[in-house]
């Protein structure tokens, strides 16, 4: 079996403008960084010898304003469009939070479907994207508005691990269990 040389990131949570006022959940994150973060992982990635770059999701800091998180999802997605080699996203809860369905950022991507696999290097890669729970709006949905797989996914899911022999890397935003997080920070 060959190596597979890849590099994983996450939450870059970009925002295109911090609210005057912070509270906590945003105080902590240090989106007014992640243009310029963004901009330097893109030019490592793209001068080391990599064979796959892959984001385990929350490329925006959701505002709660549909047509804004549309916008910085765009411009953030766009900006990663400079990795020069294979490069996948897995859609985070921060992602999903304002939207409708998952097709709006599926179409912004250009993904058929954002739960796929791929074969690089002797290697069977999934990207596990949760669903959106259609039955909760933004305000009230939460966190918890975008953390479920469909039966439809699970069947595949099954059925694309069963079809494969290779080792497999399944990449997801969080853990679909019911884990209690007392004390995980």
């Amino acid at each position: 079996m060959s190596k597979c040389k890849l590099i994983i990131f996450s939450d870059i949570h970009y925002l295109d403008k911090r609210p005057e006022k912070l509270n906590f959940r945003l105080n902590r994150k240090l989106t007014q960084y992640s243009v310029e973060i963004m901009d330097k992982l893109i030019d490592i990635i793209n001068k080391d010898k990599l064979d796959l770059s892959i984001c385990l999701g929350d490329l925006i800091e959701d505002t709660f304003n549909h047509d804004r998180d549309i916008e910085n999802y765009t411009y953030i997605w766009n900006k990663l469009k400079n990795i020069q080699l294979p490069f996948y996203s897995v859609m985070g809860n921060h992602d999903l939070r304002t939207m409708n369905s998952r097709k709006e950022l599926e179409k912004i991507m250009e993904y058929e479907n954002a739960t796929f696999s791929f074969d690089i290097k002797g290697y069977h890669f999934i990207i596990l994207t949760t669903n959106i729970r259609e039955d909760l709006g933004g305000d009230d949905g939460g966190v918890y508005k975008a953390h479920c797989m469909s039966e439809e996914e699970i069947k595949w899911l099954k059925e694309d691990l069963n079809n494969n022999e290779l080792p497999c890397i399944i990449f997801t935003h969080f853990g679909l269990a019911e884990d209690k997080q007392i004390g995980n920070y």
